[in-house]
């Protein structure tokens, strides 16, 4: 009895790893099981040292002398390094894969799991390079790290509705072409699509909470972005070298924004971010040349040290009203900007003298409230600025009055209503966008979002943000 509960406890470790691959109990048509439970009958696909090759099939049963056991599993490295192994077929009697148990099977092309597998372990299919077919089972509910990591080949997967985590490394490396993850997935883990060079899109559910660091850095054909409605943090460097990555839209839910978030995504042009951020770290936008304009939403409370480090293009910034830090370098680089607001009563604190550069403290306009004009002119760090006015800063979609007439912005379109006269509208570096005579009447403007824009109408000038 000592024995047997000896040799159900070493093969049950050695379906997930830990130890190395357990000898085989037995052999039946050419398959190598290890015993599971001798009371309960049941067994697991054991390893054979690379032996098996071509098409296998694992039957529901296996004999061994007068006993038949019933097949529940396959055990930890069962398959791996089976380079001429090219396919295989699990029974519905199996429930579990272990780690590993396909690693390095170089030849395999498709694999379907029974809706009977329940568990996969991690590395199960890692470094199968000719992979490009998988059948995922419907009940699954994690992917396990590294469980597709470096397979080449495989360019579609359809994730099932009842997956909850994607763990780790899950799809790193591989060819997946487009991604849909499930509204059930509330965790995305670490590196878990990283370094999919042919990934263009990705769509992620309403439930998803969190992006892992480095989840889609190296993803260098990623374009289209849609991010679920409860995402509320991005790791560190989630999207980095992102380079075709032309504009996203945080979601309202997002609170934290990660260390070097969209770091050299050099063709990020427009970012709008969510209304509930309140953190941008260190590096988020580093190097994304292409970006233009930004507006930070009133939430944001510290901006990370060089967060816009180099956007060499950008033009104008909006801070919210709550911004009470900046960190060193946060917009070094950025040489191309006219136009910087403050919606904050009382001027940030800034950590370093270096936040710009020199020129431009004479090229660029700086905005802040009418009431706090003289506490930033008597700062060294706003007070440089060759231009300061006193302006009425709107958030997004808020109303503003102008001597009657009333300024909106929302849904890509400036509304003006209530003006007389004419209405001219410029962009924050001062080149006129739209002029048209209001009449009295209703007025609107379609233009760019992701900007901020000066609106002069009925006497006064408002400063909104699309």
């Amino acid at each position: 009895m000592k024995n047997n509960y000896m040799k159900t406890l070493l093969a049950a470790v050695a379906l997930w790893g830990g130890i190395g691959a357990v000898a085989a109990d037995f052999t039946d048509g050419g398959i190598s099981y290890n015993i599971v439970s001798a009371d309960g009958l049941t067994c697991s696909v054991a390893s054979a040292a690379g032996s098996y090759k071509g098409e296998v099939a694992i039957p529901e049963t296996a004999a061994s002398g007068d006993k038949t056991y019933k097949v529940v599993a396959v055990g930890y490295g069962a398959f791996r390094n089976c380079s001429g192994l090219t396919g295989v077929k699990l029974p519905e009697t199996v429930t579990l894969v272990g780690g590993a148990a396909f690693q390095y099977c170089t030849g395999l092309k498709r694999v379907e799991l029974p809706n009977s597998v329940d568990s996969v372990g991690g590395d199960a299919f890692s470094y199968c390079s000719a992979l490009e077919e998988v059948v995922l089972p419907a009940g699954l509910r994690t992917i396990s790290d590294n469980l597709f990591r470096f397979c080449s080949a495989l360019a579609s997967v359809t994730i099932p509705a009842s997956v909850t985590r994607i763990e780790s490394g899950a799809f790193g490396g591989t060819g997946l072409v487009s991604v849909a993850i499930p509204d059930a997935v509330t965790e995305l883990g670490n590196f878990a699509f990283q370094d999919c060079k042919a990934l263009t899109s990705v769509s992620m559910g309403s439930g998803l909470a969190s992006i892992g660091n480095y989840a889609f850095a190296g993803c260098e054909q990623l374009a289209d972005v849609s991010f679920g409605e409860s995402v509320a943090a991005v790791g560190e460097y989630a999207f980095r070298g992102c380079t075709a990555l032309a504009s996203v839209a945080l979601p309202e839910s997002l609170k934290t924004l990660g260390t070097g978030a969209f770091y050299g995504c050099t063709g990020l042009k427009d970012a709008r971010l969510g209304a509930g951020l309140a953190t941008i770290g260190d590096f988020a936008f580093f190097d994304c040349a292409a970006l233009e304009g930004v507006v930070i939403p009133d939430g944001v409370t510290s901006l990370g040290s060089c967060a816009f480090y180099n956007c060499s293009g950008l033009k104008s910034v909006t801070f919210g009203s709550s911004l009470a830090s900046i960190g060193s370098d946060a917009l070094y680089g950025c040489k191309a900007i006219r136009a910087i607001a403050f919606r904050s009563v009382e001027p940030p604190a800034l950590d370093g003298s270096d936040w710009l550069e020199d020129e431009v403290f004479s090229s660029a306009t700086l905005y802040v409230p009418e009431d706090s004009y003289l506490k930033y002119a008597a700062l060294f760090a706003f007070g440089r600025f060759d231009n300061i006015e006193k302006m009425d800063v709107t958030a997004v979609g808020a109303v503003a009055a102008a001597d009657g007439a009333t300024v909106s912005a929302a849904d890509g379109r400036i509304v003006v209503e209530n003006a007389s006269g004419r209405v001219a509208v410029y962009d924050a570096a001062g080149a006129l966008m739209e002029s048209a005579d209001a009449a009295g009447g209703r007025l609107e403007l379609a233009l760019p979002s992701g900007r901020v824009y000066i609106v002069k109408a009925g006497g006064k000038a408002v400063k909104v943000a699309l």
